[in-house]
């Protein structure tokens, strides 16, 4: 998923931006995107609430990584 991800983004002459985040407890977050300023993330947004890190994040939180 990530490589198709990398793959459009390149197609269209843009950079993806994306991350993995894992915490301590080895919970984990596959796919954090960045795009317009708003935040991706799977798996959906309403199974992320635990990770507490991203409420932080100065960007706004999309509701679903395919809506891009």
């Amino acid at each position: 998923m990530v490589s198709e991800i990398v793959k459009s983004y390149q197609n269209c002459g843009r950079e993806a931006f994306i991350y993995y985040y894992r915490d301590k407890d080895t919970k984990e977050i596959d796919i954090l995107l960045e795009d317009s300023g708003k935040l991706y993330a799977t798996p959906q947004s309403q199974l992320t609430r635990v990770f507490g890190v991203i409420d932080k994040a100065s960007l706004e939180r999309a509701k679903n990584i395919f809506q891009i």
